[in-house]
């Protein structure tokens, strides 16, 4: 049984699985489907949530919208995306399972903090059957944050009103760095996407790793004395 004193936030894309090498702009098809518009794509979407990248079209093509327009949108994203997923190459990042498995041993919670819907996050998830590792019933998806630095604040506070231990936040993007730094969370960030070990070594984080097998040891030391506190 985890003692839960303390919790990490894991993000998806990037962290947890691979990202497939297609270029996405589902977004931008669920909102050219409700509006019934050709519209402009509003640039690079990593680290964003899903309902914040629907807005940023939205106000990128100067349309005005009301926040059920923007749901209308994520309910479409949703339903399209499922089966456009399954047919993806995704992979699990290596060392992930070692390191999800150390966490449990030491009597960490694993949690889900990401820019995915609950409904895409969790059919990720569910792709490599890797719900076991999580407590999903306290993690965080972006369905009504429009910004990750709040879904961040939202998800810290309601961890202390739960009164868990140390937060933690892992993440492959600068925008998981730099919302975690804002929000007193300490980060591991992990240079497994899109974003290189030199530009997230530029952010500071609390501990860099190349991935989960190279560096499992440094990982593994960070969460010892993470636990032992």
């Amino acid at each position: 049984m985890a003692r839960r004193n303390a919790i990490i936030f894991w993000d998806i894309d990037g962290t947890l699985i691979s990202l497939p090498n297609v270029s996405s702009i589902r977004h931008l098809e669920s909102v050219e489907l409700f509006t019934e518009k050709a519209l402009i794509n509003c640039g690079s979407n990593l680290g964003k949530t899903d309902i914040g990248i629907i807005r940023d079209i939205f106000e990128f093509n100067e349309i005005k919208y009301q926040r059920g327009d923007l749901k209308k949108c994520l309910e479409i994203l949703n339903h399209n995306s499922l089966n456009q997923i399954d047919r993806e190459e995704y992979g699990i990042i290596p060392g992930v399972l070692k390191a999800l498995n150390f966490c449990n041993e030491k009597g960490v919670v694993n949690s889900v903090l990401t820019g995915n819907s609950k409904a895409r996050g969790v059919h990720k998830i569910n792709l490599h059957n890797l719900a076991s590792k999580f407590d999903l019933q306290l993690s965080f998806f972006g369905d009504s944050h429009f910004r990750r630095v709040d879904l961040v604040k939202f998800a810290k506070n309601k961890c202390s009103q739960l009164g868990l231990g140390r937060i933690v936040l892992i993440g492959d993007t600068q925008i998981d760095v730099d919302s975690a730094k804002s929000n007193d969370v300490e980060i591991v960030a992990v240079a497994t996407g899109k974003d290189s070990f030199l530009k997230l070594s530029a952010r500071k984080p609390n501990l860099l790793l190349r991935d989960f097998e190279k560096d499992f040891s440094l990982f593994q030391t960070f969460i010892d004395e993470l636990t032992n506190d």
